[in-house]
């Protein structure tokens, strides 16, 4: 017989709730944190990404397989190995695993990610693109005391490198705490096919505290953004007027 917060856990997981949940089991002691918040992910994805739980396992069982490991490598690493919600965006889901980070999401090219200097680079990836999901896992960045002018930099260092960032927020960038490297320089193009990784990223911010990106959606060539984009995101209209407002004021103080 379940108790009433047990029931309540159980209740909040099912529904998919991830934010509640995480805030539910941070309250708790001797909980069996990672038996709920498997529950609440797998929930979260039956109704974001239409992967029905019980009629097809497959991708639910790969799912599976990928956190035991985050568990299991958190362990080892005598650190908390507790399942932590992290943040949902309209594609995504993130979570902390020891000192990784796990998304699910949408499937996508990631050609992008090669050209511009900031990205963090996962560790691994798999698309599915037969049912448009994607899970990617990379090394934690340190969120907090992420400020609007961090990500105004972290914008203009894009756009002169010939990118439109359309979604410059706070919560999509973070400070690297470990560095931020790569492990597909030794692997076969198959591999980099079947990873979703084309070709090796070309890294500049590769440091303890450098800044990068970990959410890579809404990033375009700079001379191809569509009309609806620009309309969309006003933070980063915003953003391109203060770049050339502060353009030509060094134009104007160079000519003084």
């Amino acid at each position: 017989m379940l108790s009433y917060e047990e029931m309540m856990l159980l209740q909040t997981a099912q529904r998919g709730y991830l934010e509640q949940l995480e805030d539910m089991l941070c309250k708790k002691e001797n909980i069996d944190y990672n038996y709920y918040m498997k529950i609440g992910i797998y929930n979260a994805l039956e109704r974001k990404h239409y992967i029905n739980i019980y009629d097809d396992p497959f991708y639910i069982n790969f799912c599976e397989c990928v956190i035991n490991d985050l568990v299991s490598l958190a362990k080892n690493e005598k650190i908390d190995s507790n399942i932590h919600y992290l943040s949902s965006g309209k594609f995504t889901d993130s979570f902390k695993i020891g000192n990784k980070i796990i998304t699910f999401g949408n499937a996508k090219d990631d050609k992008n990610i090669i050209n511009y200097s900031m990205p963090l680079v996962p560790n691994f990836i798999k698309n599915f693109k037969d049912i448009n999901f994607r899970v990617s896992v990379a090394n934690l960045v340190d969120t907090k005391n992420i400020t609007a002018n961090d990500t105004y930099q972290v914008w203009k260092q894009l756009y002169e490198e010939g990118y439109y960032w359309a979604d410059p927020r706070n919560n999509n960038i973070g400070r690297l705490v470990l560095e931020n490297t790569h492990g597909y320089q030794n692997i076969s193009d198959l591999g980099k096919e079947f990873l979703g990784i084309p070709n090796t990223p070309n890294l500049k911010n590769t440091k303890i505290n450098d800044l990068v990106i970990f959410d890579h959606d809404y990033i375009y060539n700079k001379n191809n953004i569509p009309t609806y984009i620009k309309e969309q995101f006003k933070e980063a209209n915003n953003f391109e007027k203060r770049y050339m407002e502060e353009k030509n004021e060094k134009i104007s103080s160079i000519i003084r």
